[in-house]
């Protein structure tokens, strides 16, 4: 035993310097954390942000997953690089304005437990660094707080760090406005937008049904790269001449189609849905795969009126649209939406309706 130790004693004195080195630096980590109090909301490299869960009580929890493709919300849908961005950026602006003052402290903690967004982070961080090097490298919880409300002026936002009993207002310098919103808790505030991405070389065929207006519903097939069809699907007849770059036109149109808003918690959903729909668009990839979307008129806001001051019977700027195996529903915009839903009378000569 003893000539082993002889022997080895370089490495186990070596050994043991590292770990006396390794715990003074954690014990001098955790205390700077604790004497820089007024930091421990902002994440100064958010590159190294791979995940986030927000949650509410009674509202529900989000966790959204950094992956080499991209963030995803829940591990189950693409996140809206858009959203996603904004929250990094603020955990890396926000910034202490003031601790919360003993007048407004119990309120302000009252409020927080009962509305506030619980909001972890997770880094990929080492351990500890030495000679700059990183030992034990891997994914960890690196902060936990509560996002609150905001204050009376609207220019400040109540958090509060997990474990500790002095909330802060925290703000962004040189924004005017709070940040509660930014931090939300529901999976389809976080999703990506895009319900339909094809380009004219990955469609093999669209049919578009007007179900008020069945004469003037067509399928377009792509027979091959350069070769289209037009056909009126009320008698199934083919239909020739027609305009090529029309076509052309109508198809690229499906390269970017995104929704406005998610309302999978609307409460009229069901009623909408069992409606007749106002279009059914059905596109068929080259791969045989089909995506289904179905449009519903919606109610215009209250007080609108046309031009002659009639009330108007349907909103004429949005619709309501059904996709994703029937999954989703959400508010879109006519604007997108009326180069998705030309009548056949627009494919043929001399007819620009």
């Amino acid at each position: 035993m003893n000539h082993f130790l002889k022997k080895n004693w370089v490495l186990i004195f070596s050994v043991v310097i590292l770990a006396v080195i390794a715990i003074v630096l954690l014990l001098k980590q955790s205390n700077s954390t604790i004497n820089r109090e007024g930091n421990v909301f902002a994440v100064e490299d958010t590159s190294s942000v791979t995940k986030i869960f927000l949650a509410k009580k009674d509202s529900g929890e989000v966790i959204l997953n950094r992956k080499n493709s991209g963030w995803y919300v829940n591990d189950n849908y693409k996140a809206s690089d858009d959203a996603v961005g904004i929250l990094l950026e603020t955990l890396k602006k926000m910034d202490i304005q003031r601790p919360v003052s003993k007048s407004e402290h119990d309120n302000v903690v009252k409020r927080l437990s009962s509305i506030g967004v619980k909001v972890e982070i997770y880094q990929t961080k080492p351990l500890f660094t030495f000679l700059n090097i990183d030992f034990f490298t891997k994914e960890r919880n690196t902060k936990v707080f509560y996002v609150g409300d905001a204050t009376q002026n609207n220019r400040g936002t109540y958090m509060v760090k997990d474990g500790s009993a002095t909330p802060f207002v925290v703000y962004i310098p040189g924004f005017r406005g709070y940040l509660t919103p930014r931090f939300k808790a529901k999976p389809d505030k976080w999703r990506d937008h895009t319900i339909l991405a094809k380009n004219i070389n990955e469609i093999k065929s669209i049919e578009v049904h007007h179900h008020s207006q069945p004469k003037e519903s067509f399928r377009i097939e792509k027979p091959d790269k350069n070769t289209f069809k037009l056909i009126k699907l009320s008698s199934n007849q083919t239909i020739a001449p027609f305009d090529t770059l029309k076509v052309l036109d109508f198809l690229s149109s499906f390269s970017s189609i995104n929704f406005e808003d998610l309302l999978n918690d609307f409460d009229k959903k069901d009623s909408i849905i069992n409606s007749t729909p106002q279009h059914t668009i059905q596109l068929t990839d080259a791969q045989d795969n089909k995506k289904t979307i179905k449009t519903y008129l919606r109610r215009p806001p209250k007080g609108l009126s046309n031009q002659y001051s009639r009330e108007l019977k349907h909103d004429p700027d949005r619709l309501y649209a059904l996709f994703n195996n029937e999954q989703d529903f959400a508010l879109v915009q006519y604007y997108t939406f009326d180069h998705l839903t030309r009548r056949l009378s627009y494919f043929q000569p001399n007819i620009t309706n």
